[in-house]
């Protein structure tokens, strides 16, 4: 992990700051097997979440493919996961395709807030540490 500058000169030293995976995150991926999905990759953490894991996996080895699913509203944005090697798939959630892309997937990390009665579709998918829903699923 990188140390810490005095001072951000700029968006993209700030997004490479905040996508920097630690050496915990670095471990428990590479941990696991199969790809990684995270729903929401465009909203307000998406886009650092989708990068970390991307970047946690290839310092750990894994060669697996990290999936952003999102309405994608902003091509741009689209197009920066993209050139972080982050696919992109269209999609609004939470509803069919989504639930399509939890059973494939061996992986999940969702970064949607739920309402109470769409959480309990997930819930049987998932638990929630600290913040971000995420579970290995067979």
């Amino acid at each position: 992990m990188s140390s810490n500058p005095a001072s951000i000169q700029d968006v993209a030293q700030l997004e490479d700051l905040l996508s920097e995976p630690a050496e915990g995150v670095v471990r428990t991926l590479g941990s696991l097997e199969g790809d990684i999905v995270v729903l929401g990759a465009a909203g307000k953490m998406g886009p650092t979440l989708a990068r970390m894991a991307k970047r946690a996996s290839e310092a750990a080895g894994m060669k697996r493919r990290v999936i952003g699913v999102s309405r994608f509203s902003s091509p741009p944005l689209e197009n920066r996961l993209q050139s972080w090697g982050v696919e992109t798939v269209r999609c609004d959630s939470p509803g069919p395709s989504i639930r399509f892309c939890l059973d494939w997937l061996p992986i999940a990390i969702e970064t949607l807030e739920l309402r109470s009665s769409q959480r309990e579709m997930f819930m049987g998918f998932h638990q929630w540490p600290e913040g971000a829903l995420a579970k290995k699923i067979r």
